[in-house]
């Protein structure tokens, strides 16, 4: 599962105090997982994800070696 800034202001938007889920178990507070990329994936193939989900992670070997979320994608289009 992910939690991420958009899930907790969700939640206390609904009448949840911020309080209370930094107090609640993650599996409590947790959504869908992120979508999950090879790291040989082109980042271009990525952005559609990043349009459903606030992040995508990248495996190398079968394990979890990085994310790419929202916010880097628009850090590389300043760079274009």
């Amino acid at each position: 599962g992910s939690i991420s800034e958009t899930t907790l202001v969700n939640r206390v938007a609904r009448g949840e105090k911020l309080a209370s889920l930094l107090r609640a178990r993650v599996s409590t507070v947790m959504e869908e997982p992120f979508p999950v990329v090879s790291g040989e994936t082109e980042v271009q193939r990525v952005y559609p994800l990043l349009e459903e989900h606030p992040a995508v992670l990248i495996t190398e070997e079968g394990k979890i070696a990085g994310i790419i979320t929202r916010a880097d994608v628009f850090k590389l289009k300043g760079r274009a």
